[in-house]
């Protein structure tokens, strides 16, 4: 709970986000991946009773992901009749009925699911040719095709623990997502169609990954990917994202068209920026030294970075309740 009664939920170990998880569109509660010792989904209230397992099997099932209306879940899985044993995108219902592929059987990885906001479509990525590229299908599995075609740099091809999967933009009109070129993640916007790509940061944006030992970023959140988690705001006009600096990682805000690129913070390390419903204020999670980044301290921030204030919270900011 925020000073100013705006409600937000971290994850306390070890319900974290390493594997996915999220709010229920209603607020009332979380979906999330434990290990157990294999992966399983689990629905818990948002004060922490009636945690449910909604998923188990000996196969791996993770990163899930709410539909816009609450009533279905999407997630990976490596079950399935699959005889390459690679991951596939799944539904099922919120209480873990019904269980369906969505993804087709074709040796190849899916990853990533994120909904469109009309709950109509999803967004994946797929492993191809040892590379990422995007797809996007109806949510019933049908009429799924291949959003990107670039075999040089690899798209979703990062840390999805920290929050880099494709994502919808509010109104459904376009998708966000990491590009790696070289070993950098450069944050990307195109339609949802697939058309009009705009990489939003370069290369100048980054310190370089070449000159990111992995002790120097405390907890080692992702090295190699350089990009710790976007997040459009809620009118669609601005993403707010992490990038690496030469003390840590900060957090800055971009225009949707590439302009206007602002650096928020000056924490040492800071990510994992979340909107509050009103497009005013930013959560994010700031680690201390020689802290791991679920032992965070939560601060709130006006949407330009300003009045930042420590919410007494510790974790990661999962989600801003109404």
């Amino acid at each position: 709970m925020a000073g100013d009664g705006a409600q937000r939920r971290s994850f306390p170990p070890p319900l974290n986000l390493n594997h996915g998880g999220g709010l229920s569109p209603d607020g009332r509660h979380i979906v999330f991946a434990a290990r157990t010792p294999d992966w399983e989904i689990y629905v818990i209230n948002v004060d922490g009773t009636g945690l449910r397992q909604l998923t188990d099997n000996d196969d791996d099932d993770d990163y899930p992901n709410w539909s816009p209306d609450g009533s279905r879940i999407a997630f990976m899985s490596d079950r399935g009749t699959d005889p390459y044993g690679t991951e596939h995108i799944f539904v099922m219902n919120a209480d873990g009925t019904n269980v369906r592929q969505l993804s087709p059987d074709f040796g190849r990885d899916a990853w990533w699911p994120d909904w469109s906001p009309d709950g109509e479509h999803i967004v994946f990525g797929v492993e191809v040719d040892d590379t990422y590229e995007i797809f996007r299908m109806n949510a019933d599995g049908t009429d799924w095709r291949q959003l990107t075609d670039n075999r040089s740099y690899a798209e979703c091809f990062c840390n999805h623990y920290y929050g880099q999967n494709p994502l919808w933009s509010p109104d459904g009109e376009r998708i966000a997502f990491a590009r790696d070129v070289d070993g950098i993640n450069y944050l990307v916007v195109m339609n949802a169609d697939g058309g009009q790509v705009r990489q939003l940061t370069d290369k100048n944006d980054y310190v370089g990954c070449e000159d990111l030992e992995a002790g120097e970023l405390r907890g080692d959140p992702s090295p190699e990917g350089c990009m710790f988690g976007f997040r459009w705001s809620p009118d669609g006009e601005r993403l707010a994202f992490t990038l690496p600096t030469s003390d840590g990682a900060e957090i800055f805000l971009v225009n949707a068209d590439g302009t206007e690129k602002r650096q928020l913070t000056h924490d040492g390390f800071a990510l994992m920026p979340v909107w509050s419903p009103d497009g005013e204020r930013i959560a994010y999670a700031r680690v201390p030294p020689g802290k791991e980044p679920l032992e965070a301290e939560i601060l709130v921030m006006n949407a330009d970075g300003t009045n930042a204030y420590d919410t007494n919270e510790r974790g990661v900011p999962l989600d801003w309740g109404e």
